[in-house]
């Protein structure tokens, strides 16, 4: 799961430059800068950041949920080593 997971990164990353810049979000420089704010995001536990990172596909979307909603289960201690 993890390794499609990252998988899902990667095509995030191409559609950057297509996303609006909603507010407070910083639109990335390049691919490298966009995926170490997914990940930052994600390790923090900032699923709604995180998320304008996912493309708009239904594959991905649902890929990205069923991610956080495991996480969210997660016992806070386990959370919290993520950061």
């Amino acid at each position: 799961m993890v390794n499609r997971f990252l998988g899902t990164i990667l095509v995030a990353l191409a559609a950057i430059a297509a996303c609006s810049d909603p507010q407070g979000f910083k639109k990335p420089e390049d691919p490298l800068d966009a995926s170490r704010e997914f990940v930052r995001a994600v390790l923090d536990g900032n699923y709604e950041k995180a998320e304008k990172y996912v493309l708009p596909e239904e594959d991905d979307i649902a890929l990205f949920q069923r991610y956080r909603n495991y996480m969210n289960k997660q016992p806070a201690e386990e959370k919290r080593n993520l950061k």
